[in-house]
């Protein structure tokens, strides 16, 4: 029996530290208010400064906005990254009837 693609392994290994650095993304990103307040110049502002901002003001559907732009832009990076990961390993995408390609 010939195997197509690499090793389920190895596949399996790339998704689960793709998972693991967007996770430890996120947790950098949703800490990065604690360290950026203090050291932050006068005029700039980061996203989560900003949205530091409009919830102690008071501005709900601003900040409502601001998160939904930013889940999908996530989103469309997740979906993205899992393409080019079903494209380098050659794997069919879900729902769709191609096996894939024998390599010679």
């Amino acid at each position: 029996d010939q195997q197509h693609g690499p090793a389920p392994s190895r596949v399996s290994r790339r998704r689960m530290l793709i998972g693991v650095v967007g996770i430890t993304s996120a947790a950098l990103v949703f800490s990065d208010i604690a360290i950026t307040l203090p050291v932050i110049p006068p005029g700039i502002l980061t996203i989560s400064v900003r949205i530091f901002d409009l919830l102690h003001a008071g501005v709900d559907d601003v900040v409502a906005g601001i998160c939904l732009f930013l889940s999908g832009i996530v989103t469309i990076s997740l979906f993205v990254a899992w393409a080019l990961l079903s494209l380098v390993t050659n794997t069919p995408r879900p729902g769709s009837k191609d096996r894939p390609k024998a390599s010679r």
